[in-house]
């Protein structure tokens, strides 16, 4: 079709302005050429926009894409517009050619064809076999027979391989007939939505079914519908009605009329569905309770374990800081009693008052120098407690008893003995210008080799002529007096 000499085309476009006869009257090109050349080529033009067609569908299948599809139909639409422009205008050439006149009886047929098995396709229920199919060929063919349309082998050979394909494409090609059949439904739900006003849809509500509202409208007016209804299982009604009959603009199934059966169903169905609202929101309330208290619990479950760590936190901060309390304390004791300046197995005197004057100080001094000097003597080494010992506290501490500081800094396992006095001296005049002083004290004696400690109270009064010698000589008269104190050291 493609290599044909572009003249042909051109005497026959001129033929087809009238331009049949010269000057003369003679025929510049005959009819029966023209209808040759029309046939000859609309018959490939035809065939290559078939196939091509053929092929769009083919690929939209593959693809699923209504490009392919939109394509395949766009091409046969061009086929019979050009069919159409070829036939327009041409009654001349058709009334002098039978074979042209045959060729459009066939494009013809071919058409009702077509339009039969789409209309069988589209519109019959499904379940039908092909003796349906076979009816219609039948009754078009006897039809168009009776109308004087003479069938010969090749035209009715062509129509049966025609009737093969659209057959086939309908098993080998679903997606493809079931786009195109959706596309067309769409096509017309449009265009009726342009044309026809928007329908109103009916509330279907209890009081409007019972006639029980002032503003319902009107079911019926002298018993004949005024609402068409269709079945729709997502409303409470079980039907969506609306004031316009003919097909759903959304789905374009045929509405029906309203009847007393379907508002008695309707009513129905909204009874129902208000009991299943009402369980639904009892189910909803209790469920929400139970989450509710789910979530308390949970929340409490939450607050109590946070509030676990937190008391578990704050004990180990607690914990952490008795601990370097501790270690602090011990770090004090061991620099206060300074355990490693001793030497081992000394006799440690410590000696205090309560009283803040300088003749108790010197009583402090004398007790130590007095008791030193008789410990020496017996061959043992004397030693101090150091000044710390005195400030941190401790010295009263271990008077009151709490002798396990010595333990806890060691100094118990390396000492010989520890003896502590506290002393009170008190002063006043005697006769011949002498004073007279009361010295007393307890001594508390601690042994390496004893579990506990020993606290004695003892006094003595001594006279001298200043204060100091009357101190000096009670002192004296303390360790003289009451040596037996010290007999287990």
């Amino acid at each position: 079709m493609l290599n044909a000499p572009l003249e042909d085309w051109l005497k026959l476009f001129d033929a087809l302005k009238g331009k049949f006869k010269d000057a003369d009257g003679k025929y510049i090109y005959e009819p029966k050429d023209s209808a040759l050349i029309i046939k000859s080529h609309l018959r490939y033009f035809s065939l290559y926009c078939f196939f091509t067609s053929i092929t769009c569908f083919i690929l939209s299948e593959i693809f699923n894409s209504s490009f392919f599809n939109s394509l395949g139909v766009l091409i046969l639409g061009l086929a019979f517009i050009w069919i159409s422009i070829l036939a327009y205008g041409a009654k001349e050439i058709i009334s002098k050619s039978n074979l042209l006149l045959n060729t459009f009886r066939w494009v013809g047929f071919f058409l009702l064809l077509v339009l039969g098995v789409a209309v069988f396709m589209w519109r019959l229920p499904a379940g039908l076999d092909a003796w349906p199919i076979l009816l219609i060929y039948f009754v078009l063919i006897v039809g168009l027979g009776a109308l004087g349309v003479r069938f010969t082998k090749e035209v009715i050979g062509t129509q049966l391989v025609i009737g093969a394909v659209i057959a086939g494409a309908t098993l080998l090609l679903p997606k493809t007939v079931a786009s195109i059949g959706t596309t067309g439904a769409s096509v017309d739900r449009q265009i009726r939505q342009l044309l026809l006003p928007e329908p109103v849809e009916l509330d279907m509500t209890l009081a409007v079914m019972r006639g029980n509202s002032a503003d319902a409208p009107p079911l019926f007016i002298d018993g004949d519908p005024e609402w068409w209804c269709r079945t729709d299982d997502e409303r409470d009604s079980g039907y969506r009605c609306f004031d316009q009959s003919g097909p759903d603009r959304t789905t374009s199934e045929i509405l029906f009329p309203i009847t007393p059966t379907v508002i008695e169903d309707a009513i129905r169905n909204l009874k129902e569905a208000q009991i299943r609202r009402k369980k639904l929101e009892e189910k909803q309330a209790e469920d929400q309770r139970i989450q509710a208290e789910k979530k308390a619990a949970i929340d409490a479950n939450i607050a109590r374990d946070k509030q676990k760590e937190i008391d578990d936190i704050l004990r180990l901060d607690r914990e952490k800081i008795r601990k370097e309390n501790e270690k602090r304390q011990y770090d004090s004791l061991v620099y206060s009693f300074a355990v490693n300046s001793y030497s081992q197995d000394d006799v440690i005197i410590g000696a205090n008052s309560e009283e803040n004057n300088n003749l108790s100080r010197y009583a402090v001094d004398q007790i130590y120098n007095i008791l030193s000097k008789r410990l020496k003597n017996s061959g043992l080494n004397v030693d101090k407690f150091r000044p710390d010992v005195y400030h941190q506290g401790y010295f009263d501490q271990i008077m009151e008893g709490r002798t396990n500081i010595l333990d806890k800094v060691g100094l118990k396992r390396k000492m010989r003995a520890a003896i502590l006095v506290n002393v009170r001296t008190s002063c006043r005049p005697s006769i011949q210008d002498l004073k007279s002083c009361s010295v007393s004290v307890d001594i508390r004696l601690l042994a390496k080799t004893a579990a506990g400690s020993s606290l004695n109270h003892v006094s003595e009064v001594g006279v001298g002529v200043t204060s100091e010698q009357a101190v000096f000589r009670a002192i004296e008269l303390v360790v003289e007096r009451h040596a037996h104190l010290f007999d287990g050291i």
